[in-house]
């Protein structure tokens, strides 16, 4: 049952944060989380299980499941519904349904057909292909080649968990300075060299520093790698594509942990160290160049250039950019079509791509043409009344709609483009009805 809990977890992830930023904290916390407790768990139940038995140290982490289950209850995801504007017509059959209904092959397909996600899933495989290596190292190194006993077991595999907590402070600050794919391969390279070290330089307190790390590594590439596949895979397929990578992960730790021993069979202690370490720096240093891609904003460059072109979203932080463009709706009017109507209720904001719409108000003549670049609808969802004019196509014109809760969250949030939108709102009531200027 906990296998499933993971890709739901991921998948869940995005649709419960604001931003790419708010994304990676929340991954580092949730690490962090299952770090502390990889660390304080085993203390707490030795304690209980010598302190009260048997039964009660199995009635605590029963009792711990259920609350956790009861607090997960009370999750509830931001669901978007795919193609939903109200005043557009909207064809059915575009909104990944088709996709989405192939199963679990549709993630294996997601991860397939992106070379950059194939790499990146390849050497998140490489890593925990090593992980499973290490559950067996870590004995021989204690108990084989260093002769610490059963005690020294422990020592170590304590040791690489307290470095997964460790390592949280360095993900959270590498994630805000540096690209995300610096930091997974610099989590990779952590999980490669220090193992290699033990086997160059086999020593007790050598061995420590070189596990806690790996722990460090640990934390470093989980974070950067799940941040980076949930960027880079829609919203549809993410947890279609975390169940296939759970059962693919599973399987590398078993043949990690099965291949160790044969290894040792036909190599030393020290060499099987050193083959194990040098392992992942070799498949990583040649392909990081194509990581980079997925550092690069994962919508379309133009939604992008559209926000930036309007002056309420011009002084947006790049993140909040990025996540307004991937949640923009296209709409699509022939020439002619009423968009929406003075006195109707207004719940989106809209840009125009291509064509050119008419303003047009009950009393006037006068029709006001708004070209591509320009944006409208910030009156009605700033200040809470109706649509104050009518919206036609003049030409056949592309739109995109943003929800009126995400636009008015992105601009009541930055202080510039507050002033932007109310300096908008003031020069467009004058010219429509002067006598709403002060409202």
């Amino acid at each position: 049952v906990a296998t499933l809990f993971r890709p739901a977890q991921a998948a869940m992830m995005p649709s419960l944060v604001r931003d790419p930023e708010e994304l990676t904290v929340a991954n580092v916390t949730a690490i962090t989380v299952e770090s502390t407790g990889s660390v304080i768990g085993p203390a707490i139940g030795a304690v209980i299980l010598a302190a009260f038995g048997t039964t009660l140290a199995f009635t605590v982490p029963i009792a711990a499941y259920a609350l956790s289950a009861l607090a997960v209850l009370r999750v509830r995801p931001v669901a978007r519904a795919a193609g939903v504007v109200a005043e557009a017509d909207d064809k059915p059959g575009g909104d990944g349904s088709a996709e989405s209904g192939r199963g679990v092959f549709a993630g294996i397909g997601a991860i397939v057909r992106n070379g950059d996600l194939r790499s990146l899933v390849g050497l998140y495989c490489a890593q925990v292909l090593i992980a499973g290596a290490l559950n067996v190292l870590t004995v021989v190194i204690a108990l084989q080649l260093l002769d610490k006993g059963d005690s020294g077991v422990g020592v170590l595999v304590a040791v690489t968990g307290i470095g997964g907590l460790v390592g949280a402070v360095p993900a959270l600050a590498l994630s805000q300075r540096a690209r995300l794919t610096t930091t997974f391969v610099l989590g990779l390279l952590l999980w490669g060299f220090p193992i290699a070290l033990i086997g160059i330089a086999p020593s007790y307190p050598l061995a420590i520093v070189m596990l806690a790390l790996v722990g460090i590594g640990n934390t470093l590439v989980d974070v950067s790698a799940i941040t980076l596949l949930q960027r880079a895979t829609p919203d549809e397929l993410l947890g279609r594509v975390f169940g296939v990578l759970e059962g693919i992960f599973i399987a590398f730790i078993a043949l990690g942990a099965a291949a160790t021993p044969v290894l040792l069979h036909v190599a030393s202690v020290k060499a099987t160290l050193i083959a194990t370490g040098l392992l992942l720096p070799v498949v990583t240093l040649p392909v990081w160049h194509r990581l980079r891609h997925l550092d690069a904003p994962t919508v379309d460059p133009r939604r992008i250039a559209l926000l930036r072109g309007d002056p309420i979203f011009a002084p947006l932080p790049e993140a909040i950019v990025e996540q307004l463009a991937k949640a923009l709706e296209p709409v699509a009017l022939a020439a002619g079509d009423v968009l929406f109507r003075e006195g109707d209720p207004g719940d989106r904001y809209y840009l125009v791509d291509s064509g050119t719409m008419l303003v047009e108000r009950t009393g006037h003549d006068e029709a006001i043409p708004r070209g591509p670049g320009l944006g409208f609808g910030e009156i009605a969802l700033i200040r809470g009344v109706p649509r104050t004019a009518t919206l036609r196509a003049e030409t056949d014109v592309s739109l995109y709609a943003m929800r009126g809760d995400e636009f008015v969250a992105a601009v009541s949030g930055h202080a510039t483009s507050t002033a932007t939108a109310d300096a908008i709102i003031a020069s467009r009531l004058h010219a429509l009805r002067p006598s709403l200027a002060s409202a």
